[in-house]
Formats: C-alpha cells, structure tokens, sequence
C-alpha cells in the first residue's frame, strides 16, 4: 500500500506542509509520498492520473486540508478500485470528519494508517461527487457573498462571513425552487434553505443531519420553509445543536425525508453547494450513491 500525503497549501489559517513532512517523517518504514496541490481541482486530476497510470498499484490518498480538499480527492478516487481516501483535517471546515467523532480522532497519524476502512455513500451532482453535503438557498446566498467580498477592506476578509449573512438576510430566507423527493414534491416551490447529507454537519457548526448514515444508501434531506425573519434567532440555536428535528416550533417549518434521489427545478438558474463547491443550473439531480467510496476512519 503507497500512502499518499494530498497537501492543500491554502487550507486553513497558515500552509501546514512543514508540519505534515515531519510527522509522516516520524512515521518509521512506510511506502509514501507529499504532493503539494498547485490550483483548485489539481488534487483530483493528479489522483486520476496516478491510479490510472499504475493499475497495479494500492493506494491511500491522505486529503491533507479541509473540506474543499476531502471533496478533491473524493472527486479523484471514485471509480477506481485501486483508490481509497481518508482525511487529515488541517483546514479551517472540517465537517465531514465530525461523523466519525471529529478531528482530533484523524491527527492521530499512527491510529488513522491502522485505520478501518468501510465503505460509505457518495452524493453525485451531473459529473460531481460530494461526500458530505449539497445544500442550497439561504446557505448559498451566503457562500457566494463571501467569496465576492472576501478581498475587499472592511467587508472582507474576517468580516465574509457577517457579510454574507447580512446579505442573506436580505435576499436569501424566500428562494424560488420545487424540491422532489424520490419523485415526491415536498414543498410549494417556496423555501428558506435545503441540505442534501451524507454526513452529519454543515456550515462548520450546524448539525443539519443527526439522524444521517454514510452508509446506508439514503441522503438526509433537510428543507426548512419560509421562517419569518423574526423568529429566525430563536430556531438557528437549535439547529446548529442537531435539536431541530424533536423541536415543535421548528417542525412547523420543517420538512424531513430520506432519500436516493432528490430533484431541484428553479424558475431560474440558482447555486447549489457541492461540498463547498458552488454550481449554478435551474435544474439538479442529486444522486446518492450506495457505498461507492473506500473511505479509512482511525480505529478507536
């Protein structure tokens, strides 16, 4: 088995490869490798190429970053059986580890090496995959805000984020999509925002999915309506504590399916997040994939 170290240079708050050739250093006689990824979407095209290059080869590819970069490689291993993947969660969104008791559980390089491998779900989105969520509405309003203003003074950089809250606020809590479940409308066309999950947080904080299985072959959907902008402070709390789904006053707005398939058809294009990646269409299919990723997660 060759181990290979997927550096995210730009991942969290300062480059970590210095750190991480130290650590797999200390790891005595294993068969490994650091590649330093150059551009978005170079982890996935290097993965590729070296699995269908050398065939013959196992290998276990280390997403040495945060979510972005566990989606890369995700993107790179599947449908190659000589490919698995696992998480050294060194960036700044590390959500899709959470499922497994979170990230101090995968820095742990020693017990993550002797890791377990299971299987686990894949959501696929035309020709890409997401191991962890597609959500889209009020979260994306957001998202795409940040990344407009993140270089700007003042509503930049640190600020993103209350920027693109604001902005949400504004423009984001009455979005215009029919959302399908397994081919079953679950909305009026009208909502605030909507998860797709494999796993079992979004955003950084919110436990949108706490009922979620990577691996049983359904995706936890999680569509809240049209919520009055007053009430809105009193119910995020609760969302973020993974309460929602117990939560009266939430499940007045709430709807709550498992689901194969999920259909978005918008009267205009929109953005949908693929694990953090944004993709604008007026029409998605969001597929779950039943076990199609070898994925390690360190033993207990």
């Amino acid at each position: 088995m060759k181990h290979v170290f997927i550096v995210n240079p730009a991942a969290g708050k300062q480059n970590s490869l210095a750190i991480i050739k130290e650590t797999v250093s200390k790891l005595g006689e294993i068969d490994s490798c650091i590649y330093e990824t150059k551009s978005p979407g170079d982890a996935t095209e290097y993965i590729r190429k070296l699995c269908r290059e050398n065939e013959s080869e196992q290998y276990t590819f280390y997403a040495c970053g945060g979510d972005g970069t566990i989606n890369e490689v995700a993107n790179g291993v599947f449908g190659y059986e000589n490919a698995r993947m696992t998480a050294y969660p060194v960036g700044s969104g590390n959500d899709y580890v959470k499922y497994f008791g979170g990230k101090e559980k995968f820095l742990d390089l020693e017990k993550l090496i002797n890791g377990e491998e299971i299987l686990v779900d894949v959501l696929k989105v035309k020709d890409h995959y997401a191991l962890n969520a597609v959500h889209f509405g009020f979260d994306t309003v957001v998202l795409r805000t940040m990344i407009q203003v993140k270089r700007k003074p003042i509503i930049g950089g640190n600020n993103a984020y209350y920027t693109g809250v604001i902005k949400g606020l504004f423009s984001g809590l009455n979005n215009k999509c029919l959302i399908k479940v397994d081919g079953e409308a679950i909305n009026d066309g009208n909502f605030m925002m909507c998860t797709v999950c494999n796993g079992t947080h979004v955003g950084g904080s919110f436990k949108s999915a706490p009922r979620s299985v990577v691996n049983d072959g359904f995706a936890e959907v999680c569509c809240f309506k049209v919520i009055p902008k007053y009430k809105i402070p009193f119910l995020i709390g609760k969302y973020m504590k993974g309460t929602h789904l117990e939560d009266p006053e939430c499940l007045k707005y709430l709807v709550y399916k498992r689901a194969k398939t999920v259909e978005l058809i918008a009267p205009e294009p929109m953005d949908i997040s693929v694990d953090g990646e944004l993709m604008t269409d007026s029409h998605f299919i969001v597929e779950n994939l039943e076990k199609a990723i070898r994925f390690v997660a360190p033993k207990e």
